[in-house]
């Protein structure tokens, strides 16, 4: 529809900030006005002659609107320039006009009004026709962009642009996006759109996604803002797709694919458990929860991702999706979920990450911001933040490369090997069915949260808190901790099953979190997981202790005693310990020789973690450590083999050379290791 088809009668909505109105615009088509009207092209206009800024007579006219071909309202200005009158003429009032001072847009041109030496008011084709088809204010940060809409190869285009780029300086580069601003035209087309900016309608917009105060309240922003007692709407502007066709159809996807499987059902539940984490974490000092699911392909681990994330978003890795991919930087990872408080956030395939150490970036996820910088000015840079939970995948485990401190552990739920779908066919029934359906159920969960409340909603959660720990059957320092975190999850589903109209299996996700903490409990225990740690450690340097008498075949790091009824003793020097505990990703040694001392395993004298034995009989005594193995220990021995002369090992052996960081450790042929 170009600007020539307008009918007569518009309708106009005004958004305000506070106020909403609609009324009736009639056009009068019968306006007795005398013009005399010349339309030259642009290809006749002599810009050097051209008198923009003369001041003609004035007729005011009533301030009306006219709608382009997808209805936008376009204001026209109630000052038109006219020349004496001679012919009768109508102005097109409902053909599509816009008029701006001594400008005139009709149809897909504009035009400049000139009176010649004789007094006759001209007409002179000037440009493709721009023009400001609103101006958008961005709620995050308060700053103002215009939507340009303009004419250019035979259809009309939307460009989007800072309010900065009206500057004549800055509008010669749209000219690359089709806008008709070279040099000899920018400084009318400036004007031109200058004089439009009062009239334009004002929408208020954001980027930012989840939680956040405004104007003293707590609102949610998704594709609305979402809040009671709102000064204004706002709608979202930013680059991700979060909403589309119906909840309708998503429920169908949900009862039909997820609903009776308690692993997807697990997934559904942990996406709505967001906005509630993100929520409470705003009063009580909650850290984002972490999941982890790994194993083999083809167990439909992406599938329970899609899940988790389709109540808020397009559950895709594609352009506009919300499951971001590990592969990239840490800091373009944290740039992907900066300022998503609620909204789920899913890394697929850590596989594909080159990262030899995940420590770091777990604790980041876990903290929910930034690191502290500074400005080149010296002052600490705003942190980016994000809250709720986060899914990752991979087929390996995350905790296998990272750092073995419990706090670490504790902060980073694993699950693994786990069926998450229940066929090839339901992978794709849910692949299809939710990237044509997704961001509905979220926002209507988050209206239910504020009719509900603060109050009410951490009394659930402490109440599903207590039955998650009644319920485990081995407890630990803990154990109080992970039934927090887990009762955040069990009071989602509660609240979802009395707003939805279908319903999960609480006490079926109940259990397979209490199966996650069993099988996470033994490695949450730093003394046992170095016991374990260094006892594949002793059989796999075992040529470098002296056993029953023998020698060690390599430089002595100590030495290997069966003591009958007492399982077998292994002395280890030192250095060569500590050089052990680093690279197994223990950060502290003497904190592991306390955890190993409380368990257990370690023989030392008073109030120290040392004894003095020899390791060399021709040395005097040492200062060494001391652990107590089980005689599973020799089993082991004998099933490994002695390395061969010509073994290379890709980890270092431990205790033959100082080194000053345990990283720099590369591939060594032990021969060479005299």
């Amino acid at each position: 529809m170009s600007f020539d088809q307008f009918p007569k009668t518009n309708r106009q909505k005004i958004n305000r900030a506070n106020e909403v109105t609609e009324f009736d615009l009639e056009v009068d088509m019968e306006v007795d006005i005398e013009v005399d009207i010349e339309v030259t092209e642009d290809s006749d206009l002599d810009e050097d002659t051209l008198d923009v800024d003369q001041e003609p007579a004035e007729v005011s006219l009533p301030t009306r609107e006219v709608d382009d071909s997808e209805g936008q309202s376009l204001p026209l200005s109630a000052s038109v320039p006219l020349s004496k009158r001679k012919t009768k003429s109508n102005w097109p009032h409902s053909s599509g006009e816009l008029r701006y001072g001594e400008f005139v847009g009709r149809g897909t041109d504009l035009y400049i009004l000139q009176t010649d030496k004789s007094g006759k008011l001209k007409e002179k084709r000037f440009a493709n026709l721009v023009f400001i088809k609103e101006t958008q204010q961005n709620i995050d940060d308060g700053m103002y962009q215009i939507v340009l809409r303009y004419w250019f190869i035979d259809q009309w285009h939307e460009l989007t642009i800072k309010r900065s780029q009206l500057q004549v300086n800055e509008l010669t580069k749209l000219l690359d996006y089709g806008v008709d601003v070279p040099n000899h035209k920018v400084r009318h087309i400036a004007k031109f759109l200058s004089l439009q900016e009062d009239g334009a309608p004002l929408k208020k917009v954001h980027e930012k996604l989840g939680w956040a105060d405004h104007d003293g309240a707590l609102v949610y922003k998704h594709q609305q803002i979402i809040g009671s007692n709102l000064p204004y709407s706002s709608e979202y502007a930013g680059k991700l797709s979060i909403q589309n066709g119906t909840y309708e159809g998503w429920k169908q996807v949900i009862e039909q694919e997820v609903l009776g499987h308690i692993p997807l059902e697990f997934a559904l539940v942990c996406g709505f458990a967001s906005p509630l984490i993100s929520l409470i974490a705003r009063f009580v000092d909650i850290e984002v929860l972490l999941f982890h699911l790994f194993g083999d392909t083809s167990r439909g681990k992406t599938s329970a991702m899609r899940v988790f994330v389709s109540p808020f978003a397009l559950p895709s890795k594609q352009e506009g999706g919300i499951i971001f991919q590990w592969l990239g930087t840490k800091n373009g990872m944290m740039a992907q979920i900066a300022d998503k408080h609620g909204i789920p956030i899913a890394f697929d395939e850590a596989s594909m990450n080159r990262m030899k150490d995940f420590t770091d970036i777990l604790y980041l996820l876990a903290e929910g911001r930034e690191k502290a910088r500074m400005t080149k000015e010296i002052e600490e840079r705003k942190r980016a933040s994000w809250s709720g939970i986060v899914f990752s995948t991979a087929e390996h485990s995350l905790k296998s490369k990272s750092n073995q401190n419990s706090g670490l552990i504790v902060r980073l739920q694993e699950i693994g090997n786990v069926e998450w779908t229940t066929s090839p066919e339901n992978a794709v029934e849910i692949k299809n069915g939710l990237q044509q359906n997704y961001g509905h159920a979220g926002p209507k969960f988050v209206e239910y949260l504020l009719r509900e409340g603060k109050d009410h909603i951490i009394e659930r959660w402490k109440k599903w808190s207590k039955i998650c720990y009644e319920k485990m059957e081995s407890k630990d320092g803990l154990s109080a901790r992970m039934a927090d975190r887990f009762g955040l999850i069990l009071a989602t589903a509660e609240l979802m099953n009395q707003l939805f109209d279908f319903q999960v299996n609480i006490d079926g996700i109940l259990q397979f979190l209490l199966k996650i903490d069993q099988e996470n409990i033994e490695s949450r225990d730093l003394g046992e997981r170095a016991y374990q740690y260094l006892k594949q450690k002793v059989v796999e340097f075992q040529a470098h202790f002296n056993m029953e008498g023998a020698p060690a075949i390599r430089d002595c790091m100590g030495s290997i005693t069966r003591k009958p009824g007492k399982g077998v003793e292994v002395v280890i020097m030192k250095e060569p310990f500590r050089r052990l505990v680093h690279e197994g990703g223990f950060d502290d040694s003497s904190v592991v020789l306390q955890k190993m001392k409380a368990k257990g395993y370690l023989d030392h004298e008073e109030k120290k973690l040392t004894r003095k034995r020899k390791v060399d009989p021709d040395k005097p005594r040492l200062d060494v450590h001391i652990f107590l193995f089980d005689d599973s220990l020799l089993e082991m021995l004998k099933r490994a083999p002695l390395p061969s002369p010509f073994v290379t090992s890709k980890t270092k052996p431990v205790g033959i050379r100082s080194t000053d960081d345990a990283e720099d450790y590369t591939e060594v042929n032990v021969t060479d290791l005299d």
